[in-house]
């Protein structure tokens, strides 16, 4: 009897699986029978973790520009080759000597590509500022109370790229082109404060955060009958002259637009030639932004001997959680770039970008190829297919605990806060999403009603209509694999 009815049992969750997979089928043929869906592409594949068998897929082969997706690679591929709690560590050391209280040569900053130096994610209000102001005490503490030299932010160890190559213009100078740097501060991260006045005319910045003395701002931003920011600022890495173009809503008196730090590496060494200064070091130099390799900074003595300070970085997995909770390009950018480092110690965005695609070439299937860590790049090859063979990799690797924390929760955290929220899908599901104009995707796992486990990927691009339409049929979807 108990066999019998184990059996029915079963056989009634099979009904039900089929049920929910009927339901599933018919919402992916209602979404693809759209009008506005008639010159999309859209790849969609749904596989059983379980039994390695896939559930669902259309066009799941096709390869596109996936938007933040992409960001699952990047963290994916830290995660298995560094440990958990790998971090880098900025160090801050001497040239020259100290001789009666004067340091005879400059102070420097040694960059190692650390996203968490003055972070707002990691560090509240006052708090970003907290290691200029420990570094400064470290200073006096040596007796420091001149520097005949500069002050210098060494990022020498990267490449010169400033960005992906494949980034647009477009992009480049607003807060979510902030492209990595080996003295990345402050999330690379300008605040440009406007005022605005009628519908038409021109704005007036009335203040940028942090100081820059050597950007220069040409504004064309005028008031607009709208409650949003489409201003965009222009600007390639380290061109210290800014274009912003674009509107904002009218009749405000402090209304900010974000932008990407030209030179962080001249930000960090003004930063901390000031905060020296206010805490009483005469400093007779300039601060200096190093870019390439100086014969002059080369460690004559062992560089311990010369050592001020230091900060240590986050680690690798709590860096990996902000990358992918809350979609953070630098990060991801700054991670892609840790892939890449030598023997030497240096780096550039095209060895992280070697390293990446060569570590999944022989994992998965033809076509697949990253041109940028965080998705913001247009061209990016990465099919449904593609992200369900990582994520089946993933599953299977001993660093899955520590990856599926780096994802945000349908209904509960990150970008999927708001998705399947109050639905069968909230809870059950922990994926990243993705955006770009034209585009919207989503992957990672759904926990289905059934006990079992399934790895997902939907990217559709080159839709006729918004962006929150596609999520709300992307969520019938979500539901009906969570009901599986």
């Amino acid at each position: 009897m108990k066999k019998i009815v184990a059996l029915v049992i079963g056989l009634g969750f099979m009904s039900a699986g089929l049920g929910q997979l009927n339901v599933l089928q018919q919402h992916l043929k209602s979404l693809l029978a759209k009008p506005d869906m008639e010159n999309a592409t859209l790849g969609f594949v749904v596989k059983d973790l379980s039994t390695d068998e896939v559930v669902i897929a259309h066009n799941e082969k096709a390869t596109m520009a996936t938007a933040s997706t992409a960001k699952l690679f990047t963290t994916a591929t830290n995660l298995l080759r560094f440990p958990s709690d790998y971090a880098l560590t900025t160090k801050v050391y001497f040239t020259g000597f100290v001789q009666d209280s004067i340091l005879k040569g400059d102070l420097v900053v040694k960059g190692c590509g650390d996203p968490s130096l003055g972070s707002k994610y990691f560090f509240e209000g006052e708090e970003k500022y907290a290691f200029l102001k420990q570094w400064s005490a470290a200073v006096q503490a040596k007796g420091i109370k001149r520097i005949t030299g500069s002050v210098i932010a060494d990022g020498s160890a990267y490449a010169q790229e400033g960005i992906p190559k494949d980034w647009t213009w477009n992009d480049m100078g607003n807060y979510y082109g902030a492209g990595p740097a080996g003295c990345t501060v402050f999330d690379n991260l300008m605040e440009l404060h406007f005022k605005s006045g009628g519908i038409g005319s021109l704005t007036s910045i009335t203040k940028v955060e942090p100081q820059m003395p050597n950007v220069a701002f040409e504004n064309f931003v005028v008031a607009a009958r709208s409650n949003t920011d489409n201003a965009y600022v222009y600007g390639a890495p380290r061109q210290t002259n800014r274009y912003v173009r674009g509107e904002i809503p009218y009749n405000r008196s402090d209304f900010v637009v974000k932008a990407s730090v030209p030179d962080p590496e001249y930000l960090l060494a003004y930063s901390f030639k000031n905060e020296l200064e206010e805490g009483g070091v005469v400093v007779e130099g300039a601060a200096e932004a190093v870019h390439s390799s100086r014969a002059d900074l080369e460690e004559i003595y062992p560089v311990d001997d010369r050592i001020v300070t230091a900060f240590k970085g986050k680690s690798l997995l709590e860096i990996a959680v902000l990358t992918n909770h809350k979609s953070i390009n630098l990060y991801a950018e700054q991670l892609l770039t840790w892939l890449g480092k030598d023997d030497q110690g240096n780096t550039s965005i095209e060895s992280g970008l070697s390293t990446l695609n060569n570590f999944w070439k022989d994992k998965l299937s033809g076509g697949f190829e990253m041109t940028d860590g965080s998705g913001l790049s247009r061209t990016n090859r990465i099919s449904a297919q593609h992200f369900v063979e990582m994520l089946t990799y993933m599953h299977q690797s001993k660093k899955m605990e520590d990856f599926e924390t780096t994802l945000p929760i349908a209904g509960v955290s990150g970008t999927l806060k708001y998705v399947c929220n109050g639905e069968a899908g909230q809870g059950r599901i922990k994926a990243k999403s993705g955006s770009l104009s034209g585009v919207k995707s989503y992957a990672g796992y759904v926990y289905g009603k059934s006990g079992k486990k399934y790895a997902f990927a939907v990217v559709a691009q080159n839709f006729n209509t918004s962006s929150r339409t596609m999520v709300v049929r992307f969520e019938q979807l979500f539901n009906a694999i969570a009901n599986m």
